[in-house]
């Protein structure tokens, strides 16, 4: 055979292939039903949030110590207990997890191209890292100069140690991300026992009182210490600065490595195996999703059912809820989270609600901008150097200032992408993780917003 004839030779020397490059998930590339599930999520998270961005911080778990805790301020933290507590958050970790998913899975198609280019993986191992220090520096400033609330400390965290647990396959991402999970039951529960050996030593020990009053002040302190991170609260900036930083730094130093790190972890391990099984993108049959939300969402609000009836059997007693009142709103918010994706995947199949699922995927597109945007609101209306409606408000008033901002982002968000190819917050990310600045213009990167 000639092969001279048919354009070949055998001395021809092989033309190198492109050096094939990462860069951030383009607009083509994105999952409509993981941007609308975050979506949710932002806008849910919030309904949790303003309790802490309006109230002592004590109320977690003592919810009547502020807020009212009657009639509609009642209802208002029953809705908001039963359907978003923990649940929100567990959505966001999963999402979390499943980001890091894609981003590998883009990179793992880069490596296993002709080349077998080994540096890809090292270079996506670099811009992991990366990507999570920068994050870990927006929270530190999110959490120190505006709310003590701060998750993205959290998340820069779990994210560094689930990487290398992201080649689990779906099956060990499930079981493990589980597991980890349950380990915060008896951390707390434990915690909860002993509050209750020192209680009743001091009811039976008069010598042991002033102890157990220092002891449990934060959960239950007194009307001078609540006046007091209230008073706070309605201050300067620096005297609401000089109450925050002290908390932001108990709740990076005891409550992540309490709480935080086995629930957010967890929930991103479980998040990486349903993005591998296709269950965040939308690639199960409807029925399969219908029967995932029947389960889990049945299961989920019968714990939280159980939850409520716990704390108000006895009155809410934060010791009761510390060893067994809150965990079952904690398990419940993992079966809520799967069952909530299930629904939100649900939607994204029916095109009757095409316009309610893509105005939820541009907020959830914006989500960086939009929880950041929301503190920035939430402590100008209820900060001192703001309106210093810090205490004011009552529970039901709350939820309908959360709605109030749920409209607002859910208008504005739509708007911005109108113009712009990302958010202001995912936009500064995205360049300091690449090191290059990206285009924000939808001019810049060819696209005309439709």
């Amino acid at each position: 055979m000639d092969l001279a004839a048919h354009g070949h030779s055998m001395s021809a020397t092989p033309q190198p292939l492109p050096k094939p490059t990462l860069q951030p998930v383009q607009e083509q590339a994105r999952y409509n039903s993981i941007d609308s599930l975050r979506g949710v999520a932002v806008l849910g998270i919030l309904a949790v949030n303003i309790w802490f961005f309006a109230l002592p911080e004590q109320i977690m778990y003592n919810p009547p110590l502020a807020g009212g805790f009657e009639g509609p301020d009642y209802l208002a933290w029953l809705f908001t207990h039963v359907f978003f507590e923990i649940k929100m958050m567990s959505i966001f970790s999963m999402l979390f997890g499943a980001g890091i998913a894609m981003m590998a899975e883009r990179a793992g198609v880069l490596m296993l191209g002709p080349r077998g280019d080994v540096p890809v993986a090292r270079s996506f191992a670099a811009i992991h890292y990366r990507r999570m220090a920068w994050l870990l520096l927006f929270g530190m400033i999110h959490g120190y100069l505006i709310w003590y609330g701060d998750i993205l400390f959290n998340y820069a965290i779990c994210g560094m140690i689930a990487y290398p647990l992201r080649r689990l396959t779906p099956k060990w991402c499930i079981i493990i991300g589980l597991l980890l999970t349950l380990v915060f039951i008896p951390i707390f529960s434990g915690m909860g026992l002993m509050f209750s050996h020192f209680r009743a030593q001091a009811q039976s020990d008069p010598g042991a009182a002033q102890a157990w009053a220092q002891m449990s002040e934060g959960f239950a302190p007194s009307p001078e210490k609540l006046q007091a991170t209230i008073d706070a609260h309605r201050g300067t900036w620096w005297e609401t600065f000089l109450h925050r930083a002290p908390t932001t730094f108990m709740m990076q130093l005891f409550v992540i490595p309490m709480y935080g790190l086995w629930k957010n972890l967890g929930m991103m391990l479980i998040g990486i195996g349903l993005f591998k099984l296709g269950f965040l993108t939308g690639r199960l049959s409807p029925g399969r999703y219908a029967a995932a939300a029947a389960i889990t969402l049945t299961i989920g609000f019968a714990l939280v059912a159980l939850s409520v009836l716990d704390m108000k059997a006895l009155d809410f007693d934060f010791v009761r809820t510390m060893t067994v009142s809150t965990h079952f709103n904690y398990l419940a918010s993992t079966f809520l989270a799967v069952g909530y994706a299930a629904v939100v995947m649900l939607a994204c199949k029916t095109a009757a609600l095409a316009p309610i699922t893509w105005l939820l995927s541009c907020t959830g597109r914006m989500a960086f901008s939009n929880y950041l945007a929301q503190s920035l609101i939430c402590t100008t209306i209820f900060y001192g150097f703001g309106l210093g409606l810090f205490g004011k408000l009552g529970r039901a008033e709350l939820l309908a200032v959360v709605v109030a901002i749920w409209i607002l982002q859910l208008a504005w968000s739509p708007i911005w992408l109108r113009f712009f190819a990302f958010g202001p917050a995912e936009w500064a990310w995205r360049s300091l993780t690449y090191w290059k600045l990206q285009p924000l213009s939808r001019r810049g990167v060819g696209l005309d917003g439709a």
